[in-house]
């Protein structure tokens, strides 16, 4: 049995596409912080993290490398080399192939990788990624694997000529049967075979019948009747073998499709048109088998040249095989022949358009496709995908929109058109407003299909904001973060003095940022406060989560975006935003605590106020470096540039703690209107 997860990865999947697959599936099965490195200068890693939960509960540097190739094994022990000689610090090493690999080969490289480099390899290999995508995740099976080549459409049914009835048998359902009404001949065959189970050439023209109808498993009965009764029956076998062709390419039956290349083979030896050459070459295609393709394509123009199908075809294969030019050739002479042909006008147009990158010559064609037929989009889903990218390409934003919309009219979770959909109307909102009501209600639909877009959801709220409804895109996001949206709102603009943007670009590291809080990371306001018998209530408790969201989750994004973009880690500049977000909200949340100290004079109430601000100050510095210290190790900061830049950087951490008591001592006072307070706790901070 043919599986459609791995033959897609096997035929349809480049490197960068399964790098992005395994760091998503990854992802979800607990390596939830795997930070993308990928490239060409990716020093033996596709991805790294700091921590990952899920699979093991001890911390430490991991690695991720993927690979499609044959060769993986002499590629992981190269890259393991190449990280040695770096000096690269790790503890485990994960490993994902595409390929099969043994349990014994397995633990051996297992073992041999602890023995030599100390560290703990793991290896994902080729049934670990069918059942994450089949039982686990399969959205990402579609995601990934759900659009083909570019140059493929549908399956093209064989080329068969029908079961011809006897002169004699002209009944209701032969009749029906001649003038093609298929479906109305069924009935009408299964009676008359009720009474005559041995009339093969019913059985035959039933299958057949059922066949068109993609009954295939009703076909597939039929004509073993129709065998049974003639084994030798060439039409019969011709038939079995297009029922297995469609259906092993639908169910991506391997078995069903070497049953029918088996068949087809044979028929092919000793054949008299052209119908068997190019259903031969068909199936070897959905093999794989281009070359062998070729051949048989070739065989059959050899026996007449004048059919347009087969020099598609042709084309198609020749895309497989990167043959472009030839490719094109071939497309041209099915125009040639028959300049309506949909199937050649969209993959001539889709191989302009993304590999000659030619998209005003794309769209013609495209467009022509429809015009000639139809009813071809609704047979290859993928065709507004494409029509939409080329005029995206052209400059003609509002026809790919449209081409959007036709296509998930049809196929509401195409990925391909939902992304190029977003993407579309992110643009169209900013620049016309007529769109805004449209892309809140796109954004809205797909954060609801997919919780973890932060990309979509993030449009959504600023959408809404956009156009006057600042109250709703609070609620929604505080619904997302689980808090009461005006209470989230005060926390972040009023408290943090910060924007929707800033709090949405910070909770796209949420994961992350409840990583560090679960791996011990606490940092004593709340059993700082308890000492002193300070009540928090939830307006202190939601400016202090945001307060320490936003510092964690902004550092992450810059760094991330310097990665993105290659430039060098510097602890530094991840020190600078952490502790300058957290300059900027700690003090004004701790000035939410005064009202919950016991008042009285100025004087008492700054000598009772003032250990309770040098304890959050305290507090506030064990934040910052626990902070620094886990982002940098989850962005991968070598450990020797972490440890010469936290030295060279006590005296500023220092210089910041007294700052932020300066800075808290005013807050508070200005939240009291206490007119002697500040002076009197700036004293004190003096002298302490």
């Amino acid at each position: 049995m043919l599986n459609k997860v791995l033959w897609s990865l096997d035929n349809h999947m480049d490197d960068f596409e399964f790098e992005r697959l395994c760091t998503d599936i990854l992802g979800r099965d607990g390596y939830s912080d795997i930070v993308p490195v990928g490239g060409p200068r990716d020093g033996g890693r596709d991805a790294e993290i700091r921590t990952y939960m899920g699979l093991r509960r001890s911390g430490g540097v991991t690695y991720f490398q993927y690979s499609l190739r044959k060769d993986w094994e002499q590629k992981l022990r190269t890259d393991l080399s190449n990280l040695h000689a770096r000096g690269a610090e790790l503890q485990f090493y994960v490993f994902v192939t595409s390929r099969s690999v043994t349990g014994e080969r397995r633990d051996k490289l297992s073992a041999e990788t602890r023995e030599i480099y100390g560290w703990e390899l793991l290896i994902y290999e080729r049934e670990w990624l069918r059942h994450r995508l089949e039982e686990r995740h399969p959205d990402l099976a579609v995601k990934y694997l759900g659009v083909p080549s570019p140059a493929t459409a549908d399956p093209e049914r064989p080329r068969l000529q029908a079961p011809s009835p006897d002169a004699f048998q002209r009944d209701v359902a032969w009749q029906n049967y001649i003038q093609g009404d298929y479906e109305a001949a069924v009935p009408g065959f299964k009676r008359h075979l009720s009474s005559a189970p041995s009339d093969a050439r019913a059985w035959l023209a039933l299958g057949w019948c059922q066949y068109v109808a993609l009954h295939y498993e009703d076909a597939i009965a039929s004509i073993a009747k129709a065998l049974d009764l003639e084994p030798e029956n060439s039409d019969a076998r011709r038939v079995r073998a297009a029922v297995l062709t469609e259906r092993g390419i639908r169910d991506g039956s391997k078995a069903d499709l070497m049953t029918a290349r088996g068949l087809l083979q044979e028929l092919a030896k000793d054949a008299r048109d052209w119908t068997d050459h190019y259903n031969y070459a068909n199936v070897l295609g959905s093999l794989g088998e281009h070359d062998g393709a070729v051949v048989e394509y070739s065989a059959a123009l050899d026996v007449n040249p004048s059919i347009a199908r087969i020099w598609k075809n042709l084309g198609s294969t020749y895309y497989h095989l990167k043959e472009h030019d030839k490719e094109i050739t071939a497309y041209d002479r099915a125009l040639e022949l028959d300049d309506t042909l949909a199937e050649a006008l969209a993959s001539k147009g889709v191989t302009l358009l993304t590999v000659r990158k030619q998209p005003e010559e794309a769209v013609p064609l495209l467009e022509r496709a429809e015009e000639s037929d139809s009813t071809f989009p609704n047979r290859w889903p993928h065709f507004r995908y494409w029509m939409a990218r080329a005029y995206v390409e052209s400059g003609r934003p509002v026809d790919a929109l449209e081409q959007c919309a036709k296509g998930l009219h049809v196929s509401p979770g195409h990925r391909g058109l939902l992304a190029l959909k977003a993407v579309l109307l992110s643009k169209l909102w900013r620049s016309e407003p007529e769109y805004a009501d449209e892309a809140r209600g796109f954004f809205e639909f797909l954060s609801a299909l997919d919780p973890t877009d932060y990309g979509a959801f993030t449009e959504l709220l600023l959408v809404t904001q956009s156009f006057g409804a600042e109250e709703a895109a609070w609620t929604l996001a505080g619904r997302r973060a689980s808090v009461d949206g005006s209470l989230l709102r005060e926390s972040v603009v009023v408290v943090c003095k910060a924007r929707l943007e800033d709090w949405l670009a910070a909770y796209r590291f949420s994961a992350a940022y409840e990583q560090y809080r679960a791996s011990g990371k606490e940092t004593g306001f709340r059993s700082r406060l308890a000492a002193y018998a300070i009540d928090t209530d939830d307006d202190f408790e939601s400016a202090l989560e945001v307060a320490r969201t936003l510092s964690f989750g902004l550092a992450c994004q810059a760094v991330a975006e310097a990665r993105a973009d290659e430039e060098p880690l510097r602890f530094v500049e991840i020190k600078r935003l952490v502790m300058e977000r957290l300059g900027t909200s700690l003090p004004r949340v701790a000035a939410k605590l005064a009202t919950n100290v016991r008042t009285g004079s100025a004087e008492s109430f700054a000598d009772s106020l003032a250990p309770v601000i040098f304890a959050w100050v305290l507090a506030a510095g064990v934040e910052a470096t626990g902070q620094l210290g886990y982002i940098a190790g989850l962005f991968g900061v070598p450990r020797t540039q972490l440890n010469s830049d936290v030295l060279a950087d006590l005296s500023d951490l220092q210089a910041w703690q007294s700052r932020m008591a300066g800075e808290t001592f005013g807050a508070i006072a200005d939240e009291l209107d206490y007119d002697s307070l500040r002076e009197r706790l700036s004293k004190k901070g003096t002298a302490s």
